[in-house]
């Protein structure tokens, strides 16, 4: 009875936004969001076959990404909610059978189907520009959240200092070390075993 109470007090909360977001918090949520959808997709794919897991690690973190998504989910929900509901509820349903299939290790092209869709609705819905993807801008961006983790990490906030954690680390992961790994093998792996 635990997941349709969830899913019930979810549902009351949908409209309920305590904090205000600004529009450009919301477009860096947005965009954030978009992108952990789009590796939660290229991990599961590196590390499911065929209904077993072969690459622990990619799975871990195919799961930690779709947890993020989900998160920043429910935190812009009100917004896309007044935008357009139905793609809202269209989203978290879609969040939901991606969730299923990788729980089920299903097939990684349905992930793929269903990850699609859910950034089609993120783009659309929220207007957000993804292509916009300056390497020395991501550099930078993850350098702010990493020095944001040690503040938070001092201050005793260990959740919300791993949950920067896992945004600097999707960031990299997009983009830098898709080029890295191609021109300085081992330094793209060190990087990834220090995050």
């Amino acid at each position: 009875a635990l997941p349709d109470t969830i899913d019930s007090l979810r549902n009351t909360l949908a409209n309920y936004q305590p904090v205000e977001l600004s529009q450009d918090l919301v477009a860096e949520r947005a965009r954030l969001m978009y992108l952990f959808l789009d590796l939660v997709y290229i991990e599961y794919r590196d590390g499911v076959r065929d209904g077993e897991i072969v690459i622990p690690i990619e799975y871990q973190e195919t799961t930690t990404f779709l947890a993020q998504t989900v998160s920043i989910y429910e935190e812009i929900r009100p917004i896309m909610n007044s935008v357009d509901p139905e793609a809202s509820n269209r989203l978290q349903e879609l969040l939901q059978e991606i969730d299923a299939i990788v729980v089920d290790l299903g097939e990684s092209s349905h992930v793929e189907i269903l990850v699609n869709e859910s950034k089609d609705i993120i783009q659309n819905t929220l207007e957000i520009d993804v292509d916009a993807r300056d390497v020395t801008a991501t550099f930078t961006v993850v350098d702010t959240l990493l020095d944001e983790m040690l503040a938070t990490a001092a201050n005793g906030e260990y959740v919300e200092a791993e949950r920067t954690r896992i945004e600097a680390y999707g960031l990299f992961e997009s983009g830098p070390e898709l080029r890295l790994a191609n021109r300085a093998p081992v330094l793209s792996r060190e990087i990834v075993g220090l995050f």
